[in-house]
């Protein structure tokens, strides 16, 4: 290992003794990594046709991190230790509703952070990230409301950067060092650094505008360093003296009443006057040293022009400077700082992955026992909308799965596949609640995919290279599951392998699920302990006319149902004629392999067993004061939360609940809303707001009806109160924008004016005390 570091130093031309930090991770009962097939068919790795599964375990808007430490842990799970921590988060995040996530939306890779620190490079945007993170985990590690979290999170941390434990205080005092640092180079956000700032020349807006351009170009370092740096400030102090002089040669060839009469030039980056100035002036130059036609400057322009510019690119060599100098200091700081990036990723990636998992219906699997035991559905399909199937294996023991074609055979190997990975990983995962999953060992995927011409190696060549690799590796622990094993080869050939692989991997009382279109293979007699199990996909009505159910129910399938495929996808009639007539032919000469005329698929008469709904009714909480008190007065059962700008809502809450929400923004104008997609209406909040945003209060209802009723609600109580609203347009109707709807169908301006005059009317009726009697 040391030589095949020092070769690459000397590869990339790096000293020869670089802190090389040795980190071994631990992998105590993991599973194994999986294979490349195994990985492409169960969509941790991107595959055409398959559905990716790290896209679909979190959010569309999840940050670019959480998907590559998703895809990490998939690829190379964790210990028994990290998995029983991270489930430990996820069990916090689901639970505790009110949770709130201290702001960490910009978490940098580590391998960067490291990189460009190590390189001297480091950008301000890079520090501020940085920066952000830490103060995240200071907020969560000092708040004992985060106590659930800690101990799980520091056991990750540690493990994934190679140490043997990690104390909290230890942790913060290193987080504080790191604070201070950042604090100490960077420029504090609180207080002003325009470039704008005291350069007034003229009360003309096109002639200011000018004068400001070319101080908005050159001083692109403002707000980067700090100025309680000796460096910066002397420079920063050049350059304010060479900013006056600069206005004050302009004011003094400024004409009167004249307007337009500064222009900026980007190309030259140059500021010179359209008409001769009241001063003595010559024809200005461009940066070839031309004269421009009709463009005019004094000697003391030019002269305060240069001095500025050098200033200016004086005070950007400070600046960055000062960035290098930061990168220095912080060198002395990679563990910490590793930790620190490490400790975001997991938190941001446990809570995006619980708030998009819970929305989707998954939930955390009980892991351990030899038996599996879970109604489990497609990963990447709604729960509303897929079909779940109880699946039940007993230790080491198999299945068979048959069934006609397209009822969701691999469909199902699929999502029981996902289910174990996902499980194992400690991640939630696409089964009704109460499921038992064991701990495996390894999760293998077997399914033909075509042959490799540039190896020489046939289709069912390949297939038997990957089975070959399966038998040598499998175990007790082992889940294998084999999808439509020997199609590269003749029947009775492929017959036999998948008989054979039944019984091998049963020898090894291996868990495995081999789906065949052999229907066949569940009559022959195996040498096996027991059987394996047989299973079929369902289907309702005729066999050739039959709906399928997609639901696993026991049994054997007898016949695939080619026709309706062929039919399906497009076969001409003639075509098909021809093909009922040849299988007629087979089946009067006795050549299907199982020597019957039967062809009929036994019937599900058994209905589809109810998909159990989810959870709704999720709660959240409110905020300030006099909007607080009109929000109570609702009479929800939830509570009130309060988050800063940058907080996370509660996993729960980020999306699939109804929520009415209140920002408060500067100026104490207040915008209300409803969504049912809380994180992403907040992050369009946060783009359009900006530093305009101070608060937001939410609190969950019972659905969207109810959300936009008390919208409305909360619009009006706030108009009464005299409060400032940013938008009151839902305030003109009762439960719908009616406004928006009679626009949109093209009513009369008469009518809507008529409608309008009604509701104000209702309002006043509603407000008036019913009388005695």
């Amino acid at each position: 290992l040391n030589r095949c570091c020092q070769e690459l130093c000397q590869t990339l031309q790096l000293a020869q003794e670089p802190p090389f930090v040795h980190v071994r991770l631990n992998t105590a009962g993991a599973l194994q990594p999986l294979t490349l097939s195994t990985a492409k068919n169960l969509g941790v790795l991107k595959q055409d046709g398959v559905p990716f599964l790290v896209a679909h375990a979190l959010s569309p808007e999840a940050p670019a991190s959480t998907r590559r430490l998703l895809r990490r842990w998939l690829l190379a799970p964790r210990s028994q230790e990290s998995v029983h921590a991270m489930r430990q988060m996820l069990r916090a995040f689901s639970s505790d509703q009110a949770l709130v996530l201290p702001s960490l939306h910009r978490v940098p890779p580590v391998a960067k952070v490291i990189a460009y620190i190590t390189a001297r490079t480091g950008t301000e945007r890079l520090f501020r990230d940085v920066m952000d993170c830490v103060m995240g985990l200071k907020t969560l590690l000092e708040n004992q409301r985060y106590e659930d979290l800690w101990n799980p999170l520091l056991k990750i941390v540690a493990s994934e950067t190679g140490l043997e434990d990690l104390p909290r205080d230890d942790f913060l005092a290193d987080l504080d060092d790191i604070l201070h640092l950042l604090q100490k180079w960077l420029h504090d956000t609180s207080q002003s650094d325009d470039p704008l700032a005291d350069c007034h020349v003229s009360e003309d807006v096109e002639t200011q505008r000018a004068v400001e351009r070319i101080f908005e170009s050159n001083e692109a370092f403002r707000g980067v360093a700090s100025q309680q740096q000796e460096l910066v400030a002397d420079a920063y102090g050049s350059l304010k003296s060479a900013r006056h002089e600069l206005c004050e040669a302009l004011r003094e060839g400024l004409p009167p009443d004249q307007p337009g009469v500064l222009v900026y030039n980007p190309f030259d980056n140059d500021i010179c006057f359209k008409k001769k100035p009241l001063v003595d002036s010559h024809g200005a130059h461009d940066r070839r040293g031309k004269v421009k036609k009709e463009r005019f400057t004094t000697k003391r322009l030019e002269a305060a022009l240069a001095t500025y510019l050098a200033c200016a690119k004086r005070t950007e060599a400070a600046t960055q400077q000062a960035l290098q100098q930061l990168c220095s200091e912080l060198g002395g700081q990679v563990p910490a700082l590793r930790s620190a990036v490490a400790a975001a990723e997991l938190l941001l990636t446990a809570h995006c992955h619980a708030s998009h998992a819970l929305r989707s219906g998954w939930s955390l699997p009980q892991i351990g026992g030899e038996r599996l035991d879970a109604s489990l559905a497609p990963y990447w399909m709604d729960p509303g909308d897929a079909v779940f199937s109880h699946v039940q294996l007993e230790s080491g023991r198999g299945a068979v799965a048959t069934g006609p074609n397209m009822s969701g055979k691999s469909t199902l190997m699929r999502a029981l596949g996902a289910c174990a990975l996902l499980a194992n990983c400690g991640f939630l995962c696409p089964c009704k609640p109460k499921a038992v999953v064991p701990h495996y060992s390894q999760v293998v995927w077997v399914s033909a995919e075509g042959d490799r011409p540039a190896e020489g190696i046939s289709a069912f060549g390949y297939e038997a290279m990957i089975s070959a690799t399966l038998l040598r590796r499998a175990t007790e622990g082992t889940l294998a599951l084999v999808d439509e094993f020997g199609r590269g080869t003749e029947p009775r050939a492929a017959k036999a392998a998948v008989c054979t692989l039944i019984e091998e991997l049963s020898g090894r009382k291996t868990q495995f699920v081999v789906a065949t279109h052999l229907h066949d293979v569940v009559d022959v007699k195996l040498r096996t302990g027991a059987q394996p199990v047989a299973w079929r996909m369902g289907i309702k009505g005729s066999s050739q006319f039959g709906n399928w159910t997609y639901q696993l129910e026991l049994g054997v399938c007898r016949d695939s149902l080619a026709a309706q495929t062929l039919s399906h996808f497009g076969w001409p009639k003639i075509a098909l004629d021809r093909f009922h007539a040849l299988l007629e032919v087979e089946e009067q000469e006795g050549r299907k392999t199982d020597g019957s005329n039967d062809h009929t698929l036994a019937l599900n008469d058994a209905k589809e067993s109810p998909i159990e709904p989810m959870d709704e009714g999720l709660e959240v909480a409110d905020p300030g004061e006099a909007v607080m008190e009109m929000m109570s007065s609702f009479g929800a059962a939830s509570e009130i939360l309060r988050l800063k700008p940058r907080d996370v809502p509660p996993a729960p809450l980020c999306a699939g609940a109804s929520i009415l929400y209140t920002l408060i923004l500067r100026g104490q104008i207040l915008y209300i809303g409803q969504s049912d997609n809380l994180q992403q209406r907040l992050q369009q909040h946060r783009q359009r707001f900006g530093e305009r945003l101070e608060a937001v209060l939410m609190m969950p209802v019972e659905n969207t009806s109810t959300a936009r009723r008390l919208e409305t609600q909360l619009q009006r109580d706030c108009q009464r109160r005299g409060m400032t609203l940013e938008s009151n347009a839902d305030a003109l109707h009762r439960n719908f924008p009616i406004k928006d709807d009679m626009k949109a169908s093209g009513a009369p301006a008469e009518l809507r004016r008529m409608a309008q005059e009604l509701m104000e009317m209702a309002e006043q009726l509603e407000a008036m005390e019913p009388r005695d009697g």
